[in-house]
């Protein structure tokens, strides 16, 4: 049935759509010109002839909806292999191992107290980590509750290595939806590669303000900076999560135009020498793109 029958509609649907252009073609050019020219042509004609075109109407409407599912349906793909991928990227297996090491060490001096303090962080960090995986984002207020609770675990872990302060000033609106782990992975890249090769003095700053309706969330330390980090990985790697986050960002710009996420990495100097690194992000108040 199929192909041979396919061929017959189409065959037939082109026969229908000539005769009703040719039929109806010439009065339509000179109405108007000659009066009583529509005469020409019985009802029956100009029915089929307007007939014709009322399908073509439905015709390329059928067309262009199927192409509207069609580029959906991609989009919809490319969100779900971009959650698929996130996952894979989330759980840093060195972090954990490290972690569970230092509360190792802390039960093995009987410090008991802080190792529960630490076991208990660690868990709600592992909670957010596996926590709405079909989702790019959460809100705003979750991302720094889970960069909070990172920066207190790698402080317990490195001890006097580095020091962090954050700074949170304005109206801040929590509800804002951002990136999953888009402040924790750059804070995570900071002490890695910019602060973890110093000998000691590290700083990290941590600031979110509200500037003209706009988020503006800055993490800068006082590092190496990304030239000299770019030779070293013996702290791991977490390049590939930061280009990650800008497919993310670039969906998401992409399929919400009106509003927009901006992501800058400035290098930092002092005397002409690499001073560290900072970056910028900027994302509307009240961020919730809806994704379809």
């Amino acid at each position: 049935m199929n192909t041979k029958f396919t061929n017959e509609v189409i065959t037939q649907i082109i026969r229908v759509l000539t005769q009703s252009f040719i039929a109806v073609a010439p009065p339509l050019l000179i109405l108007g010109l000659e009066p009583g020219i529509l005469n020409k042509y019985d009802n029956r004609t100009l029915l089929l002839s307007y007939s014709g075109y009322v399908f073509l109407v439905f015709l390329l409407g059928g067309i262009f909806i199927q192409k509207l599912n069609e580029k959906r349906f991609a989009r919809r793909h490319q969100y779900m292999q971009l959650c698929v991928n996130f996952i894979q990227k989330q759980l840093d297996t060195h972090f954990v191992f490290n972690i569970l090491n230092s509360i190792s060490a802390s039960i093995l001096r009987n410090d008991c107290s802080e190792a529960h303090k630490q076991l208990t962080i660690f868990a709600k960090v592992l909670r957010f980590e596996f926590d709405d995986k079909n989702s790019l984002l959460h809100q705003l207020d979750k991302e720094l509750e889970l960069t909070q609770n990172y920066l207190i675990l790698e402080k317990y872990r490195f001890k006097e290595k580095f020091d962090y302060t954050i700074n949170r000033e304005g109206n801040i609106n929590g509800l804002t939806m951002v990136p999953k782990q888009i402040i924790q992975i750059f804070v995570d890249n900071a002490i890695r590669h910019g602060l973890m090769p110093l000998n000691e003095g590290g700083y990290l700053t941590l600031n979110i303000a509200n500037y003209n309706d706009n988020i503006h969330i800055s993490v800068e330390d006082n590092g190496v900076g990304r030239e000299k980090a770019s030779g070293m990985d013996k702290l791991g790697n977490s390049g590939n999560s930061i280009k990650l986050l800008y497919q993310i960002i670039n969906y998401l710009n992409k399929v919400h135009r009106k509003e927009k996420i901006h992501l800058k990495i400035f290098d930092l100097y002092k005397n002409g020498k690499a001073a560290g690194t900072r970056m910028e992000l900027n994302i509307p108040s009240g961020y919730n793109p809806k994704i379809t």
